[in-house]
Parts: structure tokens; C-alpha cells; sequence
């Protein structure tokens, strides 16, 4: 009898949960058919069956999100400071014409902003010139400068290993925009000289270490330091 007092005391609480309506408690010697909710109290989609339960059977549809709670690539693109879906496309098929066909002066290309964001590819040398034979599309831009990352690569994996002897740099990149190979030092410039005059390290004019304490370039590395302004 217990158990049958706490599923109707159950099936009284989901229905005052439910619908607002009250449902009277049933007595020790069991639930009069009069006291178990009736179909017309009980909400849409709960079913009470003849034990007393109270069954959730269906729920109302989610509503269907708008179109605007769904970007298109492009105007994704534009929200997130990229020139859009369309313009990426373009640019991965123009990068593809540039490296076949420009090899020697070829850099690469990068998301600008001018103020809008467009791609900006850029070039060792005629930059303009050389971009205008190939698209004249207002989304792109041309930029001089940077050294290929062929050229920067072999600085790269020579001088990793001997900084990684001493646990002396803490990340480095090859900056291909910038024609130079960055390390994050993980010491500042004085300790950095130290080492340095003991391995007789004379550092190529690409390599920038920059100081772990200010991430200022060391020393004479500083006219190298990367200033553009993209």
C-alpha cells in the first residue's frame, strides 16, 4: 500500500507540476478512479496509465532557427576580418598561377586589412607590376618584399639544434613575409652574449633571437626586427 500511496502522491505532484491543478491524495486502502487525474487535466503529450504513472509520450517541436542564425561562408568571412569564402577561393587559385609561373620572385600570400580585409600577395621585387599581369581583382593587393621559405628553411634547422643544446629558445618560425627566422629566447640578451662568445657563434644576418625578458631583438639583430605594419 506504500508503494502505490507515493506513485499517486507521484502522479499528483507531476500533474500540479504540469497543468496547476490540484489532485487529492489517496487514502491508505488505495485510489478511487476519481481521484487519478483525467485525460481533460492532464496537458498534451502526458499519458496517466491505470497504475497511477504519468508518462511524457510527445513534446512540441524545437523551433526552427532563422537563416540569419546561419552565416554563409562569405559573410562569415567578412564577420571574422576575412575577405569571404569567394575571395579566398579566387586567392587559392591565383597562389596556385604565382608559384608555377613566378617562382624566383613569389612569396605568398596573407589576409590584409587596408582598412577592409583583402589578400595581400606579395613579391621580392615589382610587386605591382607583377601582380597586375595576372588579376586586377579589387579584393587583392600587392606587397614587396619577405625572402622565399626556401631561402630561410636551411637558417632554421641549423641554428634549432644548437639553441636546443644549450635550452636556450622556447619557439621559433621561419618568416617568409619578413625575410627573416625569429627564436623566442628563453634568457635575456646579456646571458644570450655569454653563451654566444663562448660557442663563437657569428649569427646570419636573418636570424633575429629575441630577448625572453622584453621580446626585444638582441643587439645589432635589432635593424632586422620585423616593423611592417599589416
Amino acid at each position: 500500500m506504500v508503494r502505490r500511496d507515493m506513485r499517486l502522491s507521484g502522479v499528483a505532484m507531476i500533474g500540479a507540476a504540469l497543468c496547476g491543478c490540484a489532485v487529492s491524495p489517496a487514502s491508505e486502502h488505495g485510489a478511487s478512479p476519481a481521484e487519478i487525474p483525467s485525460r481533460a487535466t492532464v496537458p498534451a503529450g502526458v499519458t496517466v496509465g491505470a497504475s497511477g504513472y504519468a508518462m511524457l509520450t510527445s513534446a512540441p517541436p524545437l523551433p526552427r532557427p532563422t537563416r540569419a542564425a546561419f552565416p554563409t561562408p562569405v559573410e562569415g568571412g567578412a564577420q571574422n576580418g576575412n575577405p569571404g569564402e569567394a575571395a579566398m577561393r579566387a586567392g587559392r587559385a591565383l597562389d596556385r598561377r604565382l608559384q608555377a609561373a613566378e617562382a624566383s620572385n613569389y612569396i605568398g600570400y596573407r589576409v590584409v586589412r587596408d582598412p577592409a580585409p583583402r589578400l595581400a600577395f606579395e613579391f621580392r621585387r615589382d610587386a605591382d607590376a607583377t601582380l597586375a599581369r595576372y588579376s586586377r581583382d579589387p579584393r587583392f593587393t600587392a606587397r614587396e618584399g619577405g625572402l622565399p621559405r626556401a631561402e630561410l628553411q636551411p637558417i632554421f634547422d641549423e641554428w634549432l639544434p644548437r639553441f636546443l643544446a644549450h635550452r636556450l629558445v622556447g619557439g621559433g618560425s621561419v618568416m617568409e613575409f619578413d625575410g627573416v627566422v625569429a627564436f623566442d629566447m628563453t634568457i635575456d640578451e646579456p646571458g644570450f652574449r655569454r653563451i654566444a662568445a663562448g660557442e663563437g657563434w657569428t649569427l646570419p644576418e636573418r636570424l633575429i633571437p629575441y630577448d625572453s625578458t622584453n621580446q626585444s631583438p638582441i643587439g645589432r639583430f635589432i635593424s632586422l626586427a620585423v616593423t611592417k605594419k599589416w
